[in-house]
């Protein structure tokens, strides 16, 4: 076997035995002792230059004289046997079947039951279980009337995904439905989300313990240092705390005293002054 460049540029595995009675490849070796290979074709149905006939791929195809040799598979008997597991697996399961005739979709039997695609399908062919009415494919008057309808619900100001849920449309196809119809896009107004206060914020995010005077942090996190959002604006939850606390804003890093996590009581809480200060 030899390795040759085609014209795309891939590699393709050759005989190395010439085989000039039936073969289909012209194989020539440049200055660099490179094998380049080419399949005659009708403008080209003659070997040129240095080039011999070779037959590609020995391991897939065979010349017809040695495929003659070969005795023929006996009378249901595959040219590769399965493994029970396999066979198991490509054969029609109940559980499976229970579900199809349920109604259920192919999302939620794959979800539930954690088989392939391929495996439903069969299982549905094998037992001859009809689609669920609904999900068969539409005619096309049932598509024109589906489409009448949805143009009727755009101008009425529904939205795609209402559109979607109701008549089970594609979202592209809403859409392509609305620029033909040349039918505006509704202005919907949307409510900006409310700006809390630091303090507003730091009610919201924390939760008091009935044992050991603890408040804990609820809201966002960065790594370990918790986040105050008010006003547009980051703060850091621990310092808001200390200075609630002890009216004045910490210096330097902020630590606690407890074994709670969690907690950022200004109780709980001291600076480089408190711990330089204290004994």
């Amino acid at each position: 076997m030899i390795f040759c460049l085609n014209a795309n540029g891939n590699t393709q595995m050759i005989n190395a035995q010439r085989v000039p009675d039936y073969g289909n490849q012209a194989v020539r070796q440049d200055s660099v002792g490179r094998y380049h290979v080419r399949q005659l074709a009708k403008d080209r149905s003659t070997l040129e230059g240095s080039e011999a006939l070779h037959y590609p791929r020995p391991h897939l195809q065979q010349p017809a004289a040695q495929a003659a040799r070969r005795p023929p598979p006996l009378l249901g008997q595959s040219a590769r046997r399965r493994t029970p597991r396999q066979v198991a697996a490509m054969s029609p399961r109940e559980d499976v079947a229970a579900m199809l005739r349920a109604g259920a979709t192919y999302a939620e039997i794959r979800t539930q039951l954690h088989v392939s695609d391929t495996l439903i399908h069969r299982t549905r062919l094998a037992l001859n279980i009809p689609l669920p009415i609904g999900r068969t494919r539409r005619s096309k008057a049932e598509m024109a009337d589906l489409d009448d309808q949805a143009v009727t619900m755009l101008r009425a100001g529904a939205t795609y995904k209402e559109i979607h849920r109701t008549l089970r449309l594609a979202l592209n196809r809403i859409s392509r439905l609305r620029r033909q119809h040349r039918i505006p896009v509704p202005s919907r107004k949307r409510e900006n989300p409310r700006r809390y206060t630091v303090d507003e914020a730091f009610t919201t995010h924390t939760r008091a313990t009935t044992e050991g005077g603890h408040l804990l942090w609820t809201g966002p996190r960065s790594g370990r240092s918790f986040d105050l959002i008010a006003s547009g604006r980051t703060y850091n939850a621990r310092a808001i705390a200390f200075r609630r606390h002890h009216g004045r804003d910490p210096e330097g890093q902020t630590r606690r005293t407890c074994d709670q996590p969690d907690c950022i009581a200004g109780a709980h809480l001291t600076d480089r002054r408190i711990r330089k200060d204290t004994p």
